[in-house]
């Protein structure tokens, strides 16, 4: 349906808007507008899209809302999943990609107008200082991982029919952001996502069940080693994270449904995990529900062999221990791939063709 196609367009671009204007523009009263819209585009996209709600969508929105009693900083993560209802996964990522591309286009053009509050950041490297430019993003790393979810979705909607353009695309891009930003740990990333790509689906089948333990590695990186590194050359490599994470375990109350006041602290100390930050923002139930979620979700991409969007889940976790954003919307594109995985229908439509064949 059209006024669907509308309708998700509308609602993503202004969840867009609102965040960019706040975190990037310092602009509050647009994101505040920008609520008003969503709300009333999505009571809309609900009569259209929900007017026979279904036993499987009604199991899909009791789960959500359980989970967010927990975690519910990732509320508008999971509303992407209940909007995805009525669009095609390729079109839903088509139009998350344009949107993601207007916004970076947009806060570059903003910057090189002067209309952003422009911030230096320096390097020291063997070649003696370098300046680093965050091309209006307040960050040079965060300039560099913005353009992560859009190669993401260049690589899920083309990469079959593909596959040279859009390694190559991606490596063009990513060179030529990395010369201006110096951002090590987007490069790293993108790296790896490179092999991940060249790696076959049958090897990425046959390392299921390490793939799985993923997270606990990580969580094990980010909570075990920093007492062990914060003192060691990897810590300096990692501009002082370990320090970092070492402090916030060793000087914050860990407790089971966590403190959202922590938050305050970011500005003053950066927190750059997500799994520490959930820990310490949700509690160790949180942390609990979140790795559940991680694993039933591999599970799900497994089950129906998305194997490209494995591949992208991997990335997106190794950088949930760098950064604190790996799970928000803006750059996790697996909750515009799992609403058909969630509720069990390419596995029916495929059961009910393969009937009617026989």
């Amino acid at each position: 349906m059209k006024e669907t196609k509308f309708l998700f367009i509308g609602i993503l671009f202004f969840i867009f808007l609102g965040y960019y204007s706040s975190n990037r523009y310092n602009v509050t009263y647009i994101k505040e507008g920008s609520i008003l819209f969503i709300l009333g585009l999505t009571l809309i996209y609900g009569l259209i899209n929900y007017k026979k709600l279904s036993k499987k969508d009604f199991k899909l929105i009791i789960g959500i809302f359980f989970n967010l009693i927990f975690i519910l900083k990732y509320y508008l993560s999971f509303y992407l999943i209940i909007i995805s209802k009525g669009i095609k996964r390729k079109k839903r990522i088509f139009y998350f990609l344009l949107i993601s591309i207007f916004f970076y286009l947009l806060t570059f053009l903003l910057d090189r107008m002067n209309l952003i509050s422009n911030k230096e950041f320096y390097r020291k490297t063997l070649e003696g200082i370098i300046n680093r430019n965050d091309l209006g993003f307040g960050h040079p790393n965060t300039a560099m991982m913005s353009l992560l979810p859009i190669f993401f979705s260049i690589y899920y909607l083309w990469y079959e029919k593909n596959k040279i353009k859009v390694i190559g695309v991606i490596l063009i891009l990513s060179q030529l952001t990395y010369k201006v930003t110096n951002s090590r740990t987007g490069y790293i990333l993108i790296f790896i996502f490179l092999i991940l790509i060249l790696i076959k689906d049958k090897f990425l089948y046959k390392l299921r069940y390490f793939i799985y333990g993923e997270i606990f590695f990580l969580l094990y990186f980010s909570i075990v080693l920093p007492s062990k590194l914060k003192a060691t050359v990897y810590n300096k490599l990692l501009s002082g994270r370990f320090w970092l994470f070492d402090y916030y375990l060793n000087n914050q109350e860990i407790t089971l449904l966590g403190k959202r006041e922590i938050e305050k602290l970011y500005k003053i100390l950066p927190l750059d995990n997500t799994y520490i930050r959930v820990l310490f923002e949700h509690g160790i139930i949180g942390l609990i529900i979140s790795i559940c979620l991680i694993l039933y979700v591999f599970k799900l991409l497994y089950r129906y062999k998305d194997y490209k969007a494995i591949r992208i889940f991997i990335v997106v976790l190794i950088f949930g221990i760098m950064e604190g954003q790996a799970l928000y919307y803006h750059f996790n594109i697996i909750y515009l791939i799992i609403y058909e995985y969630l509720i069990k229908k390419e596995k029916n439509e495929k059961n009910k063709h393969i009937n009617s064949s026989i």
